[in-house]
C-alpha cells in the first residue's frame, strides 16, 4: 500500500515552477531589454501604455537610432520627386489598409527599408485629392510610418502616432 503525497510536495512543485518562470522572464528580460521583450512589453503594458502605443513608440525610436534609416528623409523626396516627374515605377493601387495611395515596385524599395524588420512592409506614396504626392508611406497592416520633406505633417488621423524625427511619423491606426 502506497503512502498519501505529503502536504508539503506540492508546495515545494509549485515554488519550483515559478522560481523558473521568474528565472525565464529575467533571462528574456536581460537578454533582450527591458522595452522590447516579451516580459518589457508586459511590464510597459502594466504600466499603462498599450501595445498599439508600445509598437508606435518602438518604431520611432528605430528611425530615430538605427543607423541604416538614417537615409528615410533623403529616400522618400527622391521618391515623391520622381512620382512628380512620372519616372516611379509602380505596382497600382496600395493595399486598402494601406496608409498611401499608389504602391510602388519592389525595386523602388532599397534594401535598407525591406532588410531593417522581419516582416517586409508595403510601400506607397499617399496622393493628395489634388493629385499631388504627399508622402511615401511604409506599413505593415494596422501600423507603419509615413515620411516626407521635413514640413510635413500628418494629413490623417491615426488612433495615435509619434513623431520620429521633423517630417516623419509612426502611426497606429488601431488601439
Amino acid at each position: 500500500m502506497t503512502s498519501p503525497p505529503s502536504p508539503g510536495k506540492p508546495w515545494r512543485i509549485s515554488r519550483i515552477l515559478l522560481l523558473a518562470f521568474a528565472a525565464a522572464v529575467l533571462v528574456s528580460v536581460v537578454r533582450y531589454g527591458p522595452g522590447r521583450s516579451w516580459p518589457g512589453r508586459v511590464v510597459r503594458f502594466a504600466a499603462g501604455q498599450p501595445g498599439a502605443v508600445q509598437t508606435v513608440e518602438d518604431l520611432a525610436d528605430d528611425i530615430r537610432d538605427l543607423p541604416q534609416l538614417s537615409e528615410v528623409q533623403g529616400w522618400a523626396a527622391d521618391v515623391l520627386e520622381r512620382y512628380r516627374a512620372g519616372t516611379l515605377k509602380t505596382e497600382g493601387e496600395a493595399s486598402y489598409w494601406a496608409a498611401g495611395t499608389v504602391k510602388l515596385a519592389r525595386s523602388e524599395v532599397p534594401d535598407f527599408i525591406g532588410r531593417t524588420w522581419d516582416e517586409a512592409p508595403e510601400v506607397s506614396v499617399r496622393v493628395s485629392q489634388t493629385g499631388q504626392p504627399e508622402c511615401v508611406a511604409v506599413c505593415w497592416y494596422l501600423h507603419g510610418f509615413v515620411a516626407g520633406p521635413s514640413q510635413y505633417t500628418l494629413s490623417f488621423q491615426p488612433w495615435y502616432s509619434a513623431q520620429a524625427r521633423p517630417g516623419i511619423y509612426a502611426y497606429h491606426l488601431y488601439k
